[in-house]
């Protein structure tokens, strides 16, 4: 399995909504993996450190890294 960075443009807003998640989410199932198994967390509904034209600008923040190590701790206590 490979592990990618998706960043994607909340439309000109800061945040994006939960129900702009959840359809983006269904979205790349459907069109791009054709519903095989696949795992999209949302690690940042916010711009934060998005789109900024020199890259290094773009890391991932302590936060966003957290939320991921939370997730995962979440599913793991489920």
């Amino acid at each position: 399995m490979a592990r990618f960075i998706l960043d994607v443009n909340s439309k000109n807003s800061y945040k994006m909504s939960e129900k702009q998640i959840d359809e983006i989410c269904q979205s790349i199932n459907e069109q791009l993996l054709n519903g095989e198994i696949f795992r999209i967390v949302c690690i940042d509904d916010t711009t934060d450190n998005q789109f900024y034209e020199t890259q290094s600008k773009n890391k991932l923040n302590n936060k966003q890294i957290n939320n991921y190590n939370k997730y995962l701790k979440e599913e793991e206590e489920e």
